[in-house]
């Protein structure tokens, strides 16, 4: 079984996430799965709330890491890396 774990830490999120919908594998806990990768959501606010959502980000990096911040009125984020997955 370990063997099989070490194997998945080295898969794309998307080949993890293959086998896990359907079902093919059964696993429970994928904490750690994406070797080096981490999971991500985009917040789009007003101006006005950006720098308490900052603060809020930064008083609570663990659960809620600020991974990057567009600059004012620009749609792009400052590379983070390779392509979202």
């Amino acid at each position: 079984m370990a063997a099989f774990i070490l194997h998945l830490k080295s898969c794309l999120p998307s080949a993890i996430r293959s086998l896990i919908l359907p079902k093919k594998a059964y696993i429970r806990n994928t904490s750690g799965m994406a070797g080096g990768l981490q999971p991500a959501s985009v917040v789009v606010l007003p101006r006005s709330l950006a720098l308490a959502f900052k603060s809020f980000c930064q008083a609570n990096s663990g659960p809620l890491p600020l991974l990057s911040q567009s600059e004012q009125d620009k749609w792009m984020l400052p590379a983070l890396g390779t392509a979202p997955e």
